[in-house]
């Protein structure tokens, strides 16, 4: 399996792969094991970031798949909404949201080749290998198809796409990064958006600043740092806590989990408005700060309540209602189980070991492999009630609503047993043929 993506932050190659043979060599007697599949793949990233043919009619295809998804996307309520109200947090900043039609089909050749051919620099390109496999035989490959790469291979790109690699940078692990998310505009505001649908539903919104994975926020401080500020008498052991690479991240797991397990109590099973709601950050690494987004699934009516207790369920973990041991207690179980759950598996490790080596994310490190367990189980109720604080999940909050509309040319069967959509006016179906 071969897996290629960009997304705001990084281009990644994924390969899944068998460690064992993948191809024999000769034929009867002389008939030989070959190449073995770390080799192979190994092989391809070369051709890749080296010998990479571009070619229009790819381009093409590449087009009409990004046709495809962004018109999806607005047939989709749950995407439409979202889309556009990242768009108004972000005061409409294209970086953030989908590419339309038109700068679609206005991308050449040339732009794809210099944007992505820019990015694969041999000094930046970050190599994680996870799995069943001799480790100095894969060194030894590694050395021979990438080691062997030029150093001043295409290099000759960045002249062409001078600000493909912004992001890149080198500083000392507390730096935050060049590139932010834009400051929210203030005051918040409430959004209502309606898509054609015969189907009656509605989805609710609550969303407002937040810091990126690492605790940092789009101003360049940080949240362990804020936090300390806020903390009138800290102790030797607390600043030595908040001062840990990992700390911002997993008070940000922790959250997370505690407000999630606030909103299916209240919303969900105490008053009975939605059947899914949920509460998630958006997680960039490189890019600093970002943005929470509780999202609610109701029907057209209770949207607007269910919108409210949203609201309410955030302003009482800061107000009347926060976070107590119990539901720290709770949330550590959950986070440490399903983070050792999942180190069972290669693509989580290998996500955990993405970014441990590039400057560009300048928290991650070896010790968020060996660390994160007892991060996690060290974080305190005052931290945490520290960083909603800090957050400022009551305040300037952007809302929404998105809910579905009838089609302008929709009509019900008489008996009401089934929609059907008006066709054009005097059409027949199944005529006889006329010359």
């Amino acid at each position: 399996m071969v897996e290629i993506n960009c997304n705001d932050e990084f281009i990644t190659l994924d390969f899944v792969f068998p460690t064992t043979e993948v191809g024999n060599i000769g034929y009867g007697d002389d008939l030989k094991a070959g190449i073995n599949g770390c080799e192979a793949v190994l092989q391809v990233v070369r051709e890749i970031v080296r010998g990479f043919k571009w070619e229009g009619d790819a381009l093409g295809r590449a087009k009409a798949s990004f046709h495809s998804t962004y018109d999806g996307l607005y047939k989709n309520l749950e995407g439409m909404s979202a889309e556009k109200i990242v768009g108004e947090m972000t005061d409409g900043d294209q970086s953030f949201v989908s590419v339309g039609h038109e700068e679609i089909d206005a991308v050449t050749l040339d732009e794809a080749k210099n944007a992505v051919m820019s990015q694969l620099l041999p000094s930046e390109i970050e190599v994680s290998m996870v799995g069943d496999f001799d480790t100095k035989e894969a060194l030894d490959l590694v050395l021979k198809y990438l080691g062997t790469i030029p150093a001043n291979a295409n290099e000759e790109f960045l002249e062409k796409a001078p600000n493909a690699n912004l992001a890149v940078r080198s500083g000392s692990p507390n730096t935050p990064p060049v590139y932010n998310v834009p400051t929210l505009p203030l005051p918040g505001r409430h959004l209502d958006f309606s898509l054609e649908d015969p189907d009656p539903r509605a989805i609710a919104y609550v969303s407002g600043t937040a810091p990126n994975s690492w605790g940092f926020f789009s101003d360049g401080t940080n949240l362990a740092d804020s936090i300390q500020k806020r903390d009138k008498n800290p102790s030797t052991f607390d600043g030595q806590r908040r001062g840990h690479p990992l700390f911002a991240r997993c008070a940000l797991l922790l959250i997370s989990e505690i407000v999630n397990r606030r909103l299916f109590s209240n919303v969900r099973e105490k008053r009975q408005l939605t059947y899914d709601a949920n509460f998630k950050f958006t997680g960039y690494e490189q890019i600093g700060g970002g943005f929470f987004l509780c999202t609610v699934t109701a029907s057209k009516e209770k949207a607007q309540e269910a919108m409210e207790a949203c609201k309410e369920t955030l302003v009482a973990l800061v107000e009347s209602q926060p976070i107590s041991n119990d539901n720290l207690e709770s949330a550590k179980r959950v986070v440490v189980n399903r983070h050792e759950g999942e180190m069972r598996t290669t693509r989580y490790l290998s996500e955990l070991m993405s970014g441990l080596q590039l400057d560009a994310v300048p928290k991650k490190g070896p010790l968020s492999l060996t660390d994160f367990n007892a991060m996690v189980q060290a974080i305190t109720v005052k931290d945490l009630q520290l960083a909603l604080a800090a957050l400022d999940v009551t305040n300037n909050l952007y809302t929404a609503i998105g809910q579905t509309v009838l089609p302008k040319d929709y009509v019900e069967m008489k008996d009401g047993s089934a929609p059907l959509t008006r066709g054009p006016a005097g059409g027949t179906r199944g005529g006889p043929l006329t010359g």
